[in-house]
């Protein structure tokens, strides 16, 4: 597979980010998105009608900061990427101050003078869905702090020198049969909103709408285009990681183009998820990436640090993250638990390791506990491997952690629930399909795991001194690694298409 150049934002190292980083810092909606409101309007308009929004504004106020809410919903099956025109906000005198475009395509533009935000949504864009826009204007001669947002997600920075503006009215503009579509729950804010209130407001706008997906039955079936999110510690990340469950299942399901993406870190327990600070909880992550459907690998670590006194904790804690990951899907498969296996021989010099096997026991209590939580919640189960195939094929590399081999033993146990009872290939016989699945996963981690968090999704402007320092311009450049992505997972498909017609 060859992968096209990453972004230069993958090649700045200036934070090295760990799952020790503190926890995400928790803010309710209510807590801060309802201050500031200057004016609002809970209606729905549709974009052919045009006219003044009622949007009543105090003229006597004067804003530098200001931030603009409101839900978009563009019509289908217009295309074409010219932007038009359709919200404006103006001066007391009539003249614009604030103009908001759209394209059938998706991109969004935002001018204010002579200052201009634009983005392009992630994937299919806002055609035939709401989506939520935010226009934070936060003034700053040094960085890029004025940003356009879209479903939680910052797609355009850029610097806007300090001043001032009056607000008098807002009107839809006719867009003549060009664009198409409604917009809803518009608010107008006196102040800048920072990261975690917009994240919020997304989520309390339109990130709390029922999933339309249908629950799995008795065995997996993917749909069209499915967007499969893993979420687990390190055995999770791992399984992801190496490729050979997301080959297998593009094996099983031709043509079906779904996407798997790996949302585990290393050291997540039920109990605890580290994040670095704006990195969004996992709620906010499942919507971001458009999960469809949810893998959890929980209980392992979970059963060395809590034993069998911890069970109804780690009950209650893993049925709190399936109703998050139900709020979003309701097609959820819970994946078993492998043994622990006797230490590798210590070298000459190094202290022996551990031999874990005494809590098998506890692994086999756990692996019930899941059992119970997915029977009681209608979702998959698959069972893990008992025991390695032979001392030649060992689940662990070391008792401990899973190795390749083990990977591809729990990767053949998850497809047996889709039914299927046809001989599957042998790893060595995928190989290109697998290092495919590698590179794209690499460009997933870089992008998703970026090392510069602070640059790309935090406060800091430009990552280096040698870059300009007034123009925030890697969260843009970060958003690249989308393309790269995408395109890597269509040569996926293919490579596995043509793996089908070799294999016997």
């Amino acid at each position: 597979m060859k992968l096209a150049r990453r972004p230069f934002a993958s090649l700045i190292l200036l934070a090295c980010l760990t799952a020790s980083l503190p926890a995400q810092e928790k803010l309710e909606p209510s807590a801060s998105i309802g201050k500031g409101v200057l004016a609002s309007w809970n209606g729905t308009r549709d974009l052919a009608e045009g006219g003044e929004l009622p949007l009543p504004m105090p003229a006597s106020v004067a804003l530098s900061d200001f931030a603009l809410s409101f839900i978009l919903e563009l019509d289908a099956g217009k295309t074409g990427d010219i932007s038009i025109p359709f919200l404006s906000l103006t001066d007391p005198d009539s003249r614009e101050v604030l103009t908001v475009q759209a394209a059938p395509s998706g991109r969004i533009i935002a001018r204010l003078g002579q200052a201009r935000l634009d983005a392009q949504p992630p994937q299919l864009g806002p055609v035939g869905k709401p989506h939520h826009i935010v226009i934070s204007i936060r003034r700053d001669t040094s960085q890029a702090l004025s940003s356009l947002w879209i479903d939680g997600v910052e797609r355009s920075s850029v610097v806007i020198a300090p001043g001032q503006v009056q607000l008098g009215k807002a009107f839809i503009a006719e867009a003549g049969g060009r664009l198409g579509g409604k917009i809803s729950d518009v608010r107008l804010y006196d102040r800048a909103l920072a990261r975690p209130e917009i994240t919020e407001l997304t989520r309390s706008t339109i990130g709390e709408t029922a999933p339309l997906q249908k629950p799995f039955g008795d065995t997996l079936e993917l749909m069209p285009h499915e967007v499969i999110a893993v979420l687990g510690g390190s055995e999770a990340a791992n399984l992801a990681e190496d490729g050979s469950l997301e080959a297998l299942l593009a094996l099983q399901f031709p043509g079906l183009r779904f996407s798997l993406r790996s949302l585990a870190w290393e050291n997540d327990t039920v109990l605890r998820q580290d994040r670095p600070q704006n990195f969004g909880d996992l709620a906010q992550q499942l919507q971001r990436v458009e999960a469809t459907c949810v893998m959890l690998m929980f209980g392992r670590q979970e059963c060395l640090d809590l034993g069998e006194a911890g069970l109804d904790q780690f009950r209650e804690a893993l049925g709190k993250i399936i109703a998050t990951c139900q709020a979003q899907t309701p097609r959820i498969i819970i994946l078993g638990l492998p043994p622990f296996e006797a230490p590798e021989k210590a070298k000459e010099g190094e202290k022996p390791k551990p031999d874990l096997r005494g809590e098998n026991p506890r692994v086999q209590q756990y692996n019930a506990a899941l059992r119970s939580l997915a029977s009681d919640s209608h979702l998959l189960f698959a069972e893990a491997p008992k025991a390695a195939k032979s001392v030649d094929e060992p689940l662990t590399f070391d008792g401990l952690n899973i190795g390749k081999s083990g990977v591809w033993q729990l990767a053949t146990r998850f497809i047996g629930l889709t039914g299927n009872t046809d001989p599957l290939p042998k790893r060595d016989d995928i190989k290109p399909l697998i290092a495919a699945i590698q590179g794209k996963n690499r460009l997933w981690r870089d992008f998703w795991r970026t090392t510069n968090w602070g640059a790309s999704k935090g406060e800091q402007a430009a990552p280096s001194n040698s870059l300009d320092a007034k123009t925030r311009w890697h969260p843009a450049e970060q958003e690249k690694f989308l393309q790269l992505i995408r395109e890597a997972d269509q040569e996926i498909h293919q490579l596995a298409n043509g793996a089908l017609k070799m294999l016997p």
